[in-house]
């Protein structure tokens, strides 16, 4: 669910030139280092 709204984020800046809050950065950065960080284990376990 929480993809899906960054999703919508990004489409809507993208194609509709809307902004960005700092807080929904601040979580998308957050989520984005988590995923890269469970990437990365996955990927060194094998």
């Amino acid at each position: 669910m929480e993809l899906d709204r960054f999703r919508k984020i990004r489409n809507g800046i993208k194609y509709y030139g809307e902004n960005c809050g700092d807080s929904d950065a601040q979580l998308a950065l957050e989520m984005a280092e988590k995923i890269i960080y469970k990437i990365k284990n996955l990927l060194n376990n094998k």
